[in-house]
Formats: C-alpha cells, sequence, structure tokens
C-alpha cells in the first residue's frame, strides 16, 4: 500500500504565477487586477468559494501576479495565527515580516524602522479587554477591599455606597471609551502616514496602495474570526490600503451566529465590514477533477495512473468522473466526497493491481448521484437498461461535449465493464436471436424501423462483449468477475475506511 501524506505544499513560480492554474481562474485574476489598481479609498473585498475550492491557490497566484506588476501585495493565513490571543498583533507582525523582507530595500527599511512604532501604539486600546479590570478597581474603591475577589454583591451595600458605585464606573467607563478613541485615532493617523511612507516613491498613482490578501477566516474560532474583521474594519480602514477576503461566506455566517447569538442577520453583519462581494464561479467539472487528483497526490500514489489506455490512466479517471459528475450535477463537496474514497482505493490496491480508473472514476460519481442504480446495476440485481433509461434523458443536453456525440458507443463502453464470462454466454446467445430475427424481417417489405432497432441492438450487444473481454483479458479478471464488480468491492471496503 502507498504512503499516506499530505499534499505537497503549492508551489508558484514568481515569474509565471499561473502556470498551474488547472482551475482555470487566470481570467478572474485579470479581471480583479484594474479593479484593485482603480481603488483610491480604503477598501474590503470578498471572495466567496466554499472550502476546498481552491481559494487559496486563487489568491496566492493572484498576489505573486500583484508582485510581479509591482504592486506591494501581502498574504496573512489568518488560520495560522488562531492561537494568538490578540489578532491585530498577529495581524501587523504578518505584514511587517513580508514589507521587511521586500526586495524593495527602501520599503524594507521603511517597514523595519515604523511598524515597532505601530505595534506599540495598538497597545493602548484594549479597552474591552481591560474592562472587567476597571470594574474591580471601581468596586474596591466604593465597597471595600473584601469584595475585589468575589462576584460583586450589591445586595448589602448602601444607597450611597451603590450610588458611588455607578457613578464612579460611569466616569471610569467613560474616560476608558475617550482614551480608547484617542488611542485609535493616533494608530490610524500613524498608519495613514506608514503607508504613505511606503508607497511614496511609487511613480503610478494606480500602484500608491498596499493589498493585503488574508486567507482562511472562515476555518479559525469564531471570536478570533470576528476579531480580525472588526480590526481590519476599525482600525485599519485608511487610505492606500486595499483588503482581499478569501472565506467561505456560510461559514463565517455560523461563526458571527455563534459569537452574537443566533437572531443576529449575518449576511447585513458582514455587509458593515465588506464593500464589494464577489463569489468565484465554480470551475468546470474536468477542472475540479484535476484539481482534486493533484490535492491527493494520486499520480505519485498509484504508478499505473501514468498508463495512457482506455481503463487506466490520471486522464481516464479525470474524464470519467467528470462525465458522470455532469451528468448528475453533483456539488463541489460531493466531488471531493468522491475524491476521498477514489484516493483510498487507488492507496489500499497492491502494488501491480489495476485500478481500472476509467471505471472507478465513473461508478463513484454514480454512487453518488444515484446510490440505487449504482448497488443494484453492481450487484446484478439491477439491470443495465434500467441504469440507461434513468440517464439518457440527463446525457442528452451534455452528449455532443461529453460524449463526442456517439451516445451509443458510450453505451457498450459503460455496458462492458457489468459483464463477466458467464453473462458473455449469455449475450452471444441474445445476440444470436436478434440477428435470426433481424434476418427474418429482412426477407420481408417493411418493418424498416424494427430492423433498424435492432441493428442498433446487435451493434451495441457486439461492442459491450468486446470491450468486456479486452478489459478481462488484459487485467486477468477471473470468470465470474467483472469490472463493476470488482471496483464495487474496492469502493465498499474504502466507504467502511472513511467511516461513509
Amino acid at each position: 500500500m502507498s504512503q499516506l501524506h499530505k499534499p505537497d505544499p503549492f508551489q508558484i513560480d514568481p515569474k509565471n504565477p499561473w502556470s498551474n492554474d488547472k482551475l482555470e481562474r487566470k481570467q478572474i485574476g485579470e479581471y480583479l487586477t484594474p479593479i484593485i489598481a482603480s481603488i483610491k479609498q480604503p477598501f474590503v473585498i470578498s471572495l466567496h468559494a466554499p472550502f476546498g475550492t481552491g481559494k487559496t491557490v486563487f489568491i496566492r497566484c493572484l498576489q505573486q501576479d500583484l508582485l510581479g506588476q509591482g504592486f506591494q501585495a501581502v498574504y496573512f493565513n489568518a488560520w495560522e495565527t488562531d492561537f494568538s490571543k490578540d489578532p491585530l498583533l498577529a495581524f501587523m507582525a504578518s505584514i511587517k515580516r513580508q514589507l521587511s523582507e521586500s526586495d524593495n530595500k527602501k520599503i524594507a527599511n521603511v517597514a523595519r524602522k515604523r511598524f515597532p512604532e505601530l505595534i506599540k501604539k495598538s497597545g493602548k486600546f484594549f479597552g474591552r479587554k481591560a474592562l472587567p479590570l476597571v470594574v474591580k478597581g471601581v468596586a474596591k474603591k466604593a465597597l471595600g477591599s473584601e469584595t475585589i475577589d468575589e462576584i460583586i454583591d450589591l445586595s448589602e451595600a448602601t444607597e450611597d455606597q451603590v450610588s458611588e458605585f455607578f457613578g464612579s464606573l460611569a466616569q471610569e467607563g467613560l474616560k476608558s471609551q475617550e482614551e480608547a478613541e484617542e488611542a485609535i485615532k493616533a494608530f490610524r493617523e500613524y498608519l495613514s502616514e506608514t503607508v504613505m511612507e511606503l508607497t511614496k516613491k511609487e511613480e503610478y498613482p494606480d500602484k500608491k496602495k498596499i493589498i493585503i490578501f488574508v486567507d482562511e477566516l472562515d476555518r479559525c474560532r469564531p471570536t478570533y474570526a470576528v476579531e480580525v474583521l472588526e480590526c481590519i474594519k476599525h482600525l485599519f480602514s485608511v487610505e492606500g490600503l486595499v483588503f482581499v477576503l478569501a472565506l467561505d461566506d456560510e461559514q463565517l455566517k455560523n461563526a458571527v451566529a455563534s459569537v452574537y447569538g443566533p437572531n443576529l442577520h449575518g449576511e447585513g453583519y458582514l455587509r458593515r465590514f465588506i464593500d464589494w462581494q464577489l463569489r468565484l464561479p465554480k470551475p468546470s467539472y474536468p477542472a475540479f477533477a484535476r484539481h482534486l487528483c493533484d490535492r491527493f497526490n494520486l499520480l505519485e500514489t498509484n504508478k499505473l495512473l501514468k498508463d495512457n489506455d482506455s481503463y487506466n490512466g490520471l486522464e481516464a479517471l479525470i474524464l470519467s468522473f467528470s462525465n458522470f459528475a455532469e451528468i448528475f450535477e453533483l456539488s463541489l463537496r460531493q466531488q471531493e466526497q468522491c475524491f476521498t474514497d477514489i484516493n483510498l482505493v487507488v492507496r489500499y490496491l497492491p502494488e501491480k493491481h489495476s485500478p481500472f480508473a476509467y471505471t472507478l472514476g465513473s461508478l463513484v460519481a454514480l454512487r453518488a448521484g444515484s446510490p440505487d442504480h449504482f448497488q443494484g446495476c453492481c450487484t446484478g440485481e439491477m439491470s443495465i437498461e434500467t441504469l440507461f433509461e434513468a440517464i439518457e434523458p440527463k446525457i442528452k443536453s451534455l452528449e455532443r461535449r461529453i460524449l463526442g456525440g456517439d451516445w451509443m458507443k458510450f453505451k457498450s463502453f459503460v455496458h462492458s465493464w457489468f459483464i463477466n464470462e458467464r453473462d458473455v454466454e449469455q449475450l452471444q446467445a441474445e445476440t444470436k436471436r436478434l440477428s435470426d430475427r433481424h434476418n427474418l424481417l429482412s426477407d420481408k417489405v417493411g418493418n424498416i424501423e424494427e430492423q433498424r432497432a435492432l441493428n442498433e441492438k446487435i451493434k451495441h450487444l457486439q461492442e459491450a462483449i468486446s470491450f468486456s473481454r479486452n478489459a478481462r483479458s488484459q487485467y486477468n479478471i477471473n470468470y465470474d468477475s467483472s469490472l463493476a464488480s470488482i471496483t464495487y468491492n474496492r469502493l465498499e471496503q474504502a466507504s467502511m475506511l472513511s467511516g461513509n
């Protein structure tokens, strides 16, 4: 069995950032670049797409593309700093590090010089976190030291003490608020000056900005995700800063609800922080299948996937899976779940055992799209014709594009997966019976439509038998087995391993 390991980190060629653009999103990057360049004010863009659909790869490619065009662009992975108690400090530390490492020595020097002071200024407005200490201090002064380490209980306090407590608390709260507002104002002024200093040597006005990409916000613990958003809106909203957030909006709405309660309208809350939303379009089925093959590192997992025959090879897997995924209109989440089992099947196989890539790709998509047909046809409890009757209406609109317009040949190819040697003998007898019927009709005038239908049926069975025998001979499949039955058993084992 192949060793299980995480996919290798995505590598981006600085000279050609989109060279490995398997999800075909370069054109979206080309669409966004002039929009980002035209922004003259504080701005937040959100790129929405479900988890696992390549948002990180997209924004890293876009960041590198912008850097290559002379923009200042930095990347912040919120999830990697989720352990931090203060997202603001983690945020600034990440930006400082990247700008300090810039190839532009002037920018690097400015970042090293100004960011320590900026970080120092940020320490003055943690009022919300310091509020319990303020309350305790006021309580100690108004009610006596014996209550300082206990839950404040005013039931035994005099009326004058209660009045003094709330009066002092109001004054301290107002003072704390005023100090926080002054500190935030000073912070933003210094941040604005820092951005101007970092970009003042830039010749082109459209590039006098810093683009900050924020990733994995939807994977953070809810309180941290919300605090990052609030930092961006309230502290970093200065001219010259443009934020691009890559997130799954549904997950982030759930995070907001867990912090502020289910009655808060998540969509309305997010609109307070985001100026423009862009939903990344769903990738094509073949492009997403190729992306998933890379994510699961399938080519290195099983060397037989490098074969190029009709049944094996990575391209056969991608083609077959994407065809059936499109027939059944599988969601991105369903496709990802399918590849979890494909990954387990491929890794579970003993060395030199063929994965039957074309059959595997098709059947795992069939199982997700129509579980009853998958089980019934694979176990012989349902006729293959029942499957064809179910998918033919779905396939008509896709026929020319994904099947080359040859529905009959596709049927024969699919039928061949479900045939063992005993079935071959029965189908040969059926073919002979149909041929005799056709010959009988040929001696008579008329019955043209029936003759044509018999011709198609005979051709279909002959091709199915031929495809089946060739594949079964090539892979030494025994008398009672078919490609589908072997693949079905492998998928059932994978399901037990994955808990599906």
